[in-house]
């Protein structure tokens, strides 16, 4: 299991919005970890298009992360 999936996200999920950020389409996965990295041990507010639908989560991001985890090719694959 990725960190993606344990924090909630599926594959094929795109990455609309989090943490009040943004997201557009030439934004790359290290965008997304920046953000996931300043909201440790926080509930990060995230909006996915999954499946063509817009999707609210609420990701319960741990207090401390590996940065081999975080850092890892493949902790977010799909994004």
């Amino acid at each position: 299991r990725t960190l993606a999936d344990k924090l909630g996200l599926r594959a094929g999920d795109r990455i609309v919005s989090a943490g009040g950020r943004r997201f557009k389409a030439d934004d790359d996965v290290e965008d997304f970890k920046l953000v996931v990295e300043a909201n440790l041990g926080r509930v990060l507010k995230v909006l996915v298009n999954r499946r063509g639908k817009m999707k609210a989560l609420q990701l319960k991001i741990p207090a401390e992360i590996p940065q081999e985890s975080l850092r890892a090719q493949g902790a977010f694959p799909w994004l």
